[in-house]
């Protein structure tokens, strides 16, 4: 079964930047319609109806949530904007870094401590990313400036995405009663559909036919292909952030850690196979490969130092702790929970996993 989670994981989340990337290259959207958003936030929204229940546990909370949706929305907006511009290739090296970007602010906001190896690991995805600016720098003196303004938009919103799995973090691990996953996927998920269908309504459909209808034409798109990637999309979008969750909830950051740097191979190969003829930016080379392995290697470098770490502390004073990127052992008086976290037992029933 785990392994069944991983596959997928991995697989939806390469299937995305190639969907969108296909979608594209057929014409489907004037990037600034913003509609290869929308599959994203459809298929979010749709992670907590396959799981009900989940969404009347907890106690809500507005403001927290309402930060969360808005850093995610511009997040989004960033990385898939840039995804769109750059290219599926470089769109996921750099993303790879979110893993750095979630020990360094970690570390601010909530000061986690993390072990030598761990920084190491941030370090060495540094320099592949300092290597993946060399060839950018090398794109713009040939005149590439929209791909380097694309890649620097997936940077700024890798930073700010990593900002929102602190928070998720500080929501589900650090509250008391906290809300289930499940739960605030749908709530995010939702948030995203309002906020760019209202874009469609006000911007893009009295536009449609000079921003989609003739971008189609004059790419020669197939609108069977863009019908059925966007249903794709929207699906492996789903299949993603249930697994995610279920990842990131039950095994911790190493898990999900690892599965990024798979994902970053697997994309990258992919990106070169298909599309490598429609953009430069998609194809092969050395600086890419180079930066490529450094930062799965730094990411996985920084994952794997999380094995053997204590549980970080606690707030031990409520009735439910969500560990919610905790791979230890309960902490004392606690047990683990069959939907993640920890929940307090007292007595001679604090001894195994419920």
């Amino acid at each position: 079964f785990f392994l069944a989670i991983v596959c997928l994981f991995v697989c939806s989340g390469t299937m995305q930047p190639l969907l969108i990337s296909t979608l594209g290259y057929n014409g489907a959207y004037d990037k600034s319609t913003l509609l290869f958003l929308l599959p994203n936030y459809v298929g979010m929204s749709l992670a907590g109806l396959l799981r009900l229940d989940s969404l009347f546990k907890g106690t809500t909370r507005p403001r927290p949530l309402a930060a969360l949706c808005a850093i995610d929305i511009v997040s989004q907006g960033l990385c898939q904007y840039g995804l769109a511009v750059a290219g599926s290739s470089l769109y996921i090296v750099i993303y790879s870094s979110c893993t750095m970007w979630i020990a360094i602010e970690s570390r601010v906001i909530i000061g986690r401590r993390l072990a030598s190896f761990q920084w190491i690991g941030c370090a060495i995805v540094v320099l592949g990313l300092a290597v993946t600016g060399g060839d950018m720098a090398s794109s713009l003196a040939r005149g590439g400036l929209e791909v380097a303004l694309g890649a620097s938009m997936i940077l700024v919103g890798s930073i700010s995405h990593a900002l929102t799995w602190v928070l998720v973090e500080l929501l589900l691990k650090h509250a008391d009663d906290p809300m289930r996953p499940e739960a605030v996927s749908t709530v995010m998920g939702f948030a995203g559909v309002a906020t760019f269908g209202l874009w469609q309504l006000v911007y893009t459909m009295p536009r449609a036919q000079a921003l989609v209808f003739d971008q189609i034409a004059a790419h020669g798109g197939d609108t069977a292909t863009i019908g059925q990637a966007y249903l794709v999309l929207t699906l492996a979008s789903l299949v993603h952030a249930v697994t995610f969750y279920h990842l990131v909830g039950r095994m911790g950051a190493v898990t999900a850690g690892v599965m990024k740097g798979c994902q970053a191979v697997a994309v990258f190969v992919a990106s070169d196979y298909f599309f490598c003829g429609a953009q430069a930016s998609q194809c092969f080379s050395t600086a890419k490969a180079w930066s490529l392995l450094l930062v799965v290697l730094g990411t996985t470098t920084y994952a794997l130092s999380g094995r053997g770490q204590p549980a970080p502390e606690v707030n031990m004073e409520g009735s439910y702790y969500r560990a919610y990127n905790d791979d230890g052992a309960a902490p004392a008086g606690w047990v683990r929970h069959s939907d993640g976290g920890f929940v307090r037992i007292r007595g001679e029933e604090a001894t195994q996993s419920i």
